[in-house]
């Protein structure tokens, strides 16, 4: 079997998508989950030390500067030896995905245009329980920057590139075929 990692700029559809192949029966965890504590979170980049899970810190420009999302290594060992007798997708936006990447048999980028996602930010920071991230003009600027230097990363590095402004059933539709 295997792991296959999906992942994208914020607001570039990587939720929509994760519940989309939950809904199809496959197994897929998203880094982002914040009922999976331990799963993913910041970790200092001084010292590499876990500091906190989904939404326990403010979001700010500092924290970008000082500390790094990414899998707990107990996860990703997790991951790997499910893989090993299934199908497996880990869907999110790690800031450090290297250990993901080196994994993972296959590594689709879900490509949107900047208007997507500010549209998508947009339209969530008005939903309660939502992902805080977006909230603030300089994530939304942050998140449409990181988009067009990842999106190139990815594609040197070989990913499966999909575009994620078309519906959701097909952007899914394709993923499974692509990773099949």
């Amino acid at each position: 079997m295997s792991l296959n990692f999906i992942t994208g700029a914020p607001g570039s559809g990587k939720t929509a998508v994760t519940n989309e192949i939950s809904a199809r029966g496959f197994t897929i965890y998203d880094t982002d989950d914040p009922n999976r504590t331990g799963m993913a979170g910041w970790h200092d980049l001084a010292t590499d030390e876990y500091v906190a899970g989904f939404n326990e810190l403010e979001v700010t420009e500092d924290l970008l500067t000082t500390h790094i999302w990414r899998l707990t290594n107990s996860a990703l060992d997790e991951f790997k030896a499910r893989s090993m007798t299934e199908l497996v997708f880990l869907c999110g936006r790690l800031r450090d995905a290297q250990s993901v990447l080196r994994v993972s048999q296959h590594v689709v980028f879900l490509t949107v245009s900047s208007q997507t996602i500010e549209d998508r930010l947009a339209k969530r920071a008005n939903i309660p329980g939502e992902v805080e991230w977006g909230r603030e003009p300089w994530q939304v600027e942050r998140s449409i920057a990181v988009n067009r230097q990842i999106e190139e990363e990815y594609r040197k590095l070989g990913a499966i590139m999909i575009d994620a402004n078309q519906p959701l059933v097909e952007v899914v539709d394709r993923i499974i075929e692509a990773t099949a």
